[in-house]
C-alpha cells in the first residue's frame, strides 16, 4: 500500500478499528465519520464500561440516537452493526477487557484510537 496515494476510505477497506472514549465528543464524532466515510470499514470495536447504571449495550443504543448519527442512519442505516462493544474499563488491568475479546482484537484490529480522558480534574496524575 503506497500511504502517499492512497486515500482514506481506501485505507480503512478491511480493516477493524478499536476506540476508546467513543461516548465522548470526540469519539461520537470519529466512530459516525468512520461509519459514513469509510464503507469499507470492516468494525469498529468500542471500549464500553457500566457508567451510572446502564450496561454498555445500553449505552451503545443512546451513542447512535445521538443526532450526529442521523445521516448515517438515513444513509447507511446497516453500517451502525459494524459498532462492535468491548466491555471494559480504562482504570482496570488489560482494560478490564476479557481474555476472549482481547484475542479477537489482537487478531483483528490494525488501527486504535485513543479518545477517553478523565473529567476529573482535580485527579492526581500516577
Amino acid at each position: 500500500m503506497n500511504f502517499e496515494t492512497t486515500s482514506i476510505p481506501e485505507f480503512y477497506e478491511g480493516r477493524s478499528v478499536f476506540i476508546t472514549g467513543a461516548t465522548g465528543f470526540i469519539g461520537k464524532v470519529l466512530v459516525e465519520k468512520l461509519l459514513r466515510s469509510c464503507p469499507g470499514i470492516k468494525t469498529i470495536f468500542v471500549l464500553m464500561r457500566e457508567k451510572r447504571g446502564k450496561e454498555p449495550k445500553q449505552r451503545l443504543e443512546e451513542l447512535v440516537n445521538c443526532k450526529v448519527f442521523d445521516l448515517v442512519k438515513k444513509e447507511k442505516p446497516e453500517a451502525v452493526q459494524k459498532i462492535v462493544i468491548i466491555t471494559g474499563d480504562l482504570s482496570l488491568p488489560q482494560l478490564g477487557v476479557s481474555p476472549a475479546d482481547l484475542e479477537t482484537m489482537s487478531q483483528s484490529v490494525s488501527v486504535v484510537f485513543h479518545s477517553a480522558a478523565t473529567v476529573k480534574f482535580d485527579e492526581p496524575l500516577k
